[in-house]
């Protein structure tokens, strides 16, 4: 893990981490390629597994709370929903190799809505 530059140090996972994660909590997914993404969130970082998965990996102590609301709510939630949302596949726990839980989620395709307004 490396770490991050200015302000608190944050662990940041590479994909070695990743790979790591997935062999050790989710071994049939652990031989699937993983890759960056261009963008991540300002509360996880997110990579692809294979084509059709993602792992969320909260980048603080304050969005594994949230991480826990998205598991919770999510799989209840989404049949009600008017656009599509990940469906929670895995939750990781915390390791020596990354110290908060996480998640691993189906891969929802689409552009990001930032810049975007109600409408669109």
């Amino acid at each position: 893990m490396s770490r991050s530059s200015g302000g608190a140090a944050e662990a940041v996972p590479d994909l070695g981490i990743v790979t790591r994660l997935l062999r050790e909590q989710a071994p049939h997914l652990g031989d699937l390629p993983v890759r960056e993404i261009g963008v991540s969130g300002s509360s996880n970082w997110v990579f692809r597994v294979g084509d059709a998965l993602a792992i969320r990996l909260p980048r603080s102590d304050d969005y594994v709370a949230d991480l826990a609301s998205e598991v919770r709510w999510l799989p209840g939630l989404a049949p009600h929903l008017p656009v599509p949302v990940p469906d929670v596949v895995a939750v990781g726990r915390p390791s020596d190799a990354f110290p908060r839980p996480w998640s691993i989620v189906s891969w929802v395709p689409g552009e990001s809505p930032l810049g975007l307004d109600v409408v669109q």
